[in-house]
Order: structure tokens, then C-alpha cells, then sequence
């Protein structure tokens, strides 16, 4: 990509102009194609969240900590 000519050379800096891009992209999805890529995820965060749920849930049977910086645990008082 090449700068600009500059507009006004002094002995220890260059100024240039900006130049302003009136042209904008706008990419159009098609309405089922985006309803199905957020579908899809959805569906994937979904199961992410549960599998995670699972490894908890089986730690917590198995009394393992849960390796999480956000999780205390209880108090065995």
C-alpha cells in the first residue's frame, strides 16, 4: 500500500493529507443462510455448555475439584 504524496516537507517531520474513502461494503446474507449459520451456533454452544456441565457434574461425583478460578468451594463446617 502506498502513502500519499506529501503535502508539506519540513526539515524533521512529513504532513500528509488524508484522503476520505466515501465507499462502504455492505455484505448481504441471504435470509435462511444466516438463520442457519445461527442455528448452527446456537446448537454448538449448547453442547459445548452441556459437556462442560458433564466434566462437572462426574468431578463432583467422583469428589475431584473442579479446576475453575470462579468456583469456591463449600465450606466443611
Amino acid at each position: 500500500m502506498a502513502l500519499p504524496p506529501p503535502s508539506t516537507v519540513t526539515s524533521d517531520s512529513l504532513v500528509y493529507e488524508r484522503r476520505i474513502v466515501e465507499r462502504v461494503h455492505k455484505y448481504h446474507w441471504p435470509a435462511v443462510q444466516l438463520n442457519v449459520w445461527m442455528l448452527i451456533m446456537l446448537i454448538a454452544s449448547c453442547l459445548i455448555i452441556g459437556v462442560f456441565s458433564t466434566f462437572i457434574q462426574v468431578q463432583q461425583v467422583l469428589l475431584l475439584p473442579i479446576p475453575c478460578a470462579a468456583y469456591s468451594p463449600p465450606s466443611s463446617s
